[in-house]
């Protein structure tokens, strides 16, 4: 596929963007086998992942040091991190040839223990749910940030005219989460759509991070700047990769028909679930939640083929409140294991009760 001429210059410079690129993953994705809580902030830590090692690169084909002066205090404080990061290094180094030694180690070491401390500011964080009028839309986007982050303290979910006239009800969150723009409130939001996509996942985890970075004390304004600066490096870098990367998107159709067949048994089946669970009546309330399921089960296919699954603090605890649902969609995830051919851990079944409990 390439031949090295000195460290890592393959033939053509799109090989080698693309062979770091798939680095890197490999990279992440070992570390996640230990730490699987990075799951939140995987885009983040693939974009500045990508840019440091590139960094690296460049500056060993310079022969210019990479001493590490913080190295004796990372290994100390962050053993752990610094050992995992060490072995999740070898799945790198076997698709980009290129070795590490412990201070260029400890660089991205450092990466990983931003990304933990990341999660124990999410773990921590209070947050209010706001959406114009409807509990449907309320319901799905409180459902959605549950199952991306179980740990999250949603302390309200109520319409815009509630915080109109309760103001009181700011003074407990950190962060509101909105589907509309709130005007001059006095909390940080961010604006979301009810089915929060990857995109919107990022920005949520960017604006806990910073409100709890600045202790509370964030205003409006640099939270948008922050945010903005954000997606303007990870739009840069997604249309890196599309331009380095233009063969991935040449998928034939005979490719693009099995996708498709597989992605309508999966709705079949999801459908079939939704009738068992409401065999009288579908109502408008009903049609949000199944739009916001199938959102949630479509978007969770190219996750679940990576081995990875959510975490559920509540699982024992819905599971055997909700016996009947619970052992339907279990018979609905054995399905989409047959479609997929993979394998799905039973806690996936919790994040789509949420739908059809909530």
């Amino acid at each position: 596929r390439f031949c090295l001429l000195n460290y890592t210059d393959f033939t053509d410079a799109e090989t080698q963007d693309e062979v770091l690129d798939e680095a890197v993953r490999a990279l992440i994705f070992k570390f996640y086998s230990e730490f699987p809580i990075i799951r939140h902030d995987f885009e983040s830590l693939r974009i500045d992942l990508r840019r440091h090692i590139g960094n690296l690169i460049d500056r060993r084909k310079l022969s210019l040091s990479n001493e590490n002066p913080l190295l004796n205090r990372i290994k100390t404080r962050y053993y752990r991190i610094f050992e995992t990061t060490k072995i999740a290094m070898r799945d790198f180094e076997r698709i980009y040839p290129i070795s590490f030694d412990d201070d260029e180690i400890g660089f991205i070491t450092l990466y990983f223990c931003r990304s933990l401390e990341k999660y124990n500011q999410i773990k921590e964080a209070r947050v209010m749910i706001v959406c114009n009028t409807g509990r449907g839309s309320a319901s799905l986007l409180m459902a959605r940030i549950m199952n991306n982050f179980p740990d999250i303290h949603i302390v309200a979910a109520c319409s815009y005219e509630e915080i109109t006239f309760r103001h009181e009800l700011l003074n407990i969150v950190d962060l509101v989460v909105s589907t509309i723009p709130l005007g001059d409130i006095d909390k940080p939001f961010v604006v979301v759509s009810p089915f929060l996509t990857e995109i919107e996942l990022l920005k949520v985890t960017e604006a806990i991070w910073v409100s709890h970075m600045k202790n509370g004390n964030i205003t409006q304004n640099s939270l948008d700047e922050h945010l903005n600066n954000s997606f303007k490096e990870y739009k840069d870098y997604i249309r890196g990769l599309t331009k380095n990367q233009q063969h991935a998107r040449q998928i034939s159709s005979v490719n693009n028909m099995c996708i498709g067949e597989d992605a309508a048994w999966t709705i079949a089946y999801a459908m079939e679930l939704f009738y068992e669970i409401y065999p009288e009546k579908i109502d408008r309330l009903h049609y949000a939640t199944f739009s916001g399921m199938m959102t949630h089960i479509i978007m969770s296919v190219s996750r679940w083929k990576s081995g990875s699954f959510i975490q559920a603090s509540d699982f024992d605890e819905l599971r055997k409140a909700n016996p009947v649902i619970y052992e339907k969609t279990l018979e609905f995830l054995k399905k989409c294991e047959s479609i997929y051919k993979l394998y799905i851990d039973p806690v996936e079944a919790v994040a789509i009760m949420r739908y059809l409990l909530y």
